[in-house]
């Protein structure tokens, strides 16, 4: 004789077991105690597998976020050595950066491109800012590292705002010219200048450098 009853093994699990009914009442408590051992220690081992695996992800985790941090702090140290390395051209014009002047320009480029939700490859803009605006004559040298944190911020702005139909280089050609023509107002430089320049790119779709010589004189 059979028949199917329901046997919970725990408070959250129940199991439908088909249960064999026999004259020998031992054996059936047998199987029954079997079948209740087996399911628990499969339980508790599957809470085991588990616990390990969420123990193994959270310590990969720890590591791939320590080694973020290392390799950002290689770059950061790698873009202020290469800033530092500019002092030697840029002190022609009497414009040298600090090595904490160095160091703020970068953390904050950090977190303009983080603002901009950008990722930088390649060399840092950073120097290629002060090879490019050292030797204006709008620029004090008291006011040299306060005026390439606000150059910096503009660059990347209007690499969004131009949709990146520009290089590096032709953004920063452009900054710099229409800067001198500006008198080193940066206020009218992002709000007006570059702002008319990046709608007017974002209305050709394609790469404006070359024409803008001609037809972006009146800017």
């Amino acid at each position: 004789m059979k028949n199917t009853v329901p046997f919970c093994i725990t408070k959250k699990y129940c199991l439908i077991l088909l249960i064999y009914y026999h004259k020998n009442v031992k054996k059936s408590s047998l199987l029954l105690l079997f079948v209740q051992r087996y399911n628990h220690q499969t339980v508790n081992h599957r809470k085991a597998v588990i616990r390990d695996y969420e123990r193994n992800k959270e310590c990969e985790g720890k590591v791939a976020e320590r080694m973020d941090e290392m390799l950002l702090k290689m770059s950061e140290q790698n873009q202020i050595a290469q800033v530092m390395q500019e002092n030697e051209y840029t002190g022609k014009f009497g414009m040298v950066l600090s090595q904490e002047e160095a160091a703020e320009l970068v953390s904050r480029k950090r977190e303009t491109l983080r603002e901009e939700q950008r990722i930088e490859f390649g060399e840092s803009i950073l120097a290629k800012l002060t090879r490019a605006f050292c030797d204006s004559a709008y620029i004090e040298p008291e006011d040299y590292a306060q005026t390439l944190g606000r150059l910096q911020e503009i660059f990347y702005l209007y690499k969004n705002e131009s949709m990146d139909e520009l290089t590096d280089d032709e953004l920063l050609e452009f900054m710099r010219e229409k800067f001198d023509e500006v008198e080193g107002s940066l206020d009218y430089l992002e709000d007006t200048v570059l702002d008319e320049f990046a709608r007017k790119i974002r209305r050709t779709t394609r790469k404006y450098i070359g024409r803008y010589r001609e037809d972006h004189r009146d800017v």
